[in-house]
């Protein structure tokens, strides 16, 4: 909500999409109320549905858009993206009858060159970690750029409002265990990284620390009082 700098970017670059067989849901709201800029009046001008809700988390205001999403694939982004105009096409391409769900990389596109260095190398993680056998397999999940069949969202129960922050890292780790997940470099998307510029890079990466559960299952009971500050900040 309240992401009027934003959206008017990410529908024009969804758009563009070479691959057209899709719709776009945004849901907006949150237990503070709808947004007060002009967030849903732009995206209603550019043709997108908005589903106005009252919700706790960002958690649940995914799981309303899976609800109320007609198609069998759920592609989950943030309105800070830019996906490039194939983005869609080639994660279509990723999917075969096996495959339930692909989390993509995201790359800044207005970082200082240290945080695009770091982006770098958390990314190259993700590939060796999504290549190892398992149990040492796992596939790193973010919002910005995750898709999931419907059925395997809901089987696995979606992302879980408990789990914030890193409910989409979860996500992927509970497909891992129903079907055949992976993590794909080429479907990449390119993210901002306000987040830094806001708090500076220390706190930034403190507040991230969390993500480190996605690659070693030990670190979730030592993270967790770390999660549980922090979640408080991502509720909707």
């Amino acid at each position: 909500m309240n992401e009027a700098e934003f959206v008017s970017p990410l529908i024009k670059a969804l758009n563009r999409q070479t691959f057209q067989d899709f719709e776009v849901l945004i849901v907006d709201g949150g237990k503070h109320g709808p947004s007060v800029d002009d967030t849903v009046s732009i995206a209603r001008k550019m043709g997108v549905h908005v589903i106005a809700a009252t919700f706790q988390s960002v958690s649940e205001a995914r799981s309303i858009g899976m609800t109320n999403a007609y198609g069998n694939l759920l592609v989950f982004t943030e309105a800070d993206t830019l996906p490039p105009s194939n983005w869609l096409q080639l994660i279509i391409n990723e999917f075969d009858d096996a495959t339930i769900a692909v989390a993509g990389a995201g790359v800044p596109f207005d970082a200082s060159s240290l945080v695009c260095l770091e982006y770098a190398i958390y990314n190259a993680l993700r590939i060796i970690m999504g290549k190892l056998p398992n149990p040492f397999r796992h596939v790193s999940a973010s919002a910005y750029n995750i898709v999931v069949r419907k059925w395997a969202y809901q089987k696995v129960g979606g992302f879980e409002p408990d789990m914030l922050p890193n409910d989409d890292g979860i996500l992927g780790r509970k497909l891992m265990f129903i079907g055949n997940t992976k993590f794909s470099p080429n479907t990449a998307t390119y993210i901002s990284t306000r987040r830094w510029r806001k708090e500076g890079f220390l706190k930034t990466n403190l507040h991230y620390l969390y993500v480190a559960e996605n690659f070693l299952n030990f670190l979730a009971p030592l993270l967790a009082p770390l999660k549980k500050r922090w979640g408080r900040f991502e509720k909707a």
